[in-house]
């Protein structure tokens, strides 16, 4: 199974717009695309924004195709192509799109990817909210870039977008989920995820001092996540995660359970 790191707390649904209004104003995850999925009686409904929605397309047209009707944020315009592609997916039930955006820039050096030129507008957050009104049932997948350090200094690394180890599959440094609890609207859970070993370099000894305040910084952006919401939880995947889970634990404010 591949590694993975995923941490998150219960959220009162009425506390979700000030999550939302955190997630668009912090100074180290900056969104640059927001996909919403809900069913009503057989049909998909799907909210699409952004620069970056190739993989949130591709969880949820794997399996027989649906009924679907699409509705698209009004901002963000100069991504109105990219919008229009995973659009056509979606009608089609097949993704074509690949898994890189088209404003993505790889450099495979540094093994990151880097989005300079996408920004989600925080107007975003009233059509997202007035989407999940409507539809208060569905999960919202949030991917962003990161404000990383890094070498060479001349690269955009407070705009790094996804992690390209050769041994790993090229996945976001970190992406949101919100979905919800039991089968009430009344709770959500909120999570950010990682797909990637790069957060466990920093518990390691020896580490670089960039690996070390890179970590710093996602965990002061968990702690603030985890304010809004109760009973937190850690989940890890992979040896290099499992040798620093309680390392990350205390780092994130996350009590663990005993072992």
């Amino acid at each position: 199974m591949a590694s993975y790191l995923a941490v998150g707390s219960s959220v009162d649904a009425l506390l979700v717009p000030s999550v939302l209004e955190f997630v668009f104003s912090n100074d180290f995850f900056l969104p640059v695309a927001v996909g919403g999925v809900a069913t009503r009686g057989g049909t998909y409904q799907w909210f699409l924004a952004g620069y970056a929605l190739n993989r949130f397309v591709e969880r949820y047209i794997r399996n027989g195709r649906r009924t679907s009707n699409i509705t698209t944020s009004t901002h963000s315009l100069d991504a109105h192509e990219h919008i229009g592609q995973i659009s056509s997916s979606i009608r089609a039930w097949r993704h074509r799109a690949g898994s890189t955006s088209p404003f993505e820039r790889i450099v495979a050096d540094v093994q990151t990817s880097f989005m300079p030129g996408a920004l989600l507008s925080s107007d975003t957050i009233s059509e997202v909210c007035g989407w999940l009104q409507t539809f208060p049932a569905a999960t919202l997948h949030i991917v962003g870039c990161v404000n990383l350090t890094g070498r060479p200094e001349n690269l955009p690394w407070d705009r790094s977008f996804r992690h390209l180890p050769s041994s790993e599959a090229a996945v976001p440094f970190v992406e949101l989920l919100v979905r919800p609890q039991g089968d009430h609207a009344k709770r959500c859970f909120i999570e950010a995820f990682s797909g990637t070993e790069y957060w466990s370099v920093g518990t390691q000894a020896g580490c670089n001092l960039e690996a070390l305040e890179n970590l710093s910084r996602y965990a002061a952006f968990i702690r603030s996540l985890l304010r809004f919401g109760t009973d937190t939880e850690l989940r890890v995947e992979g040896a290099a995660y499992h040798t620093a889970r309680d390392a990350l634990a205390n780092l994130f404010g996350v009590g663990l359970p005993p072992a």
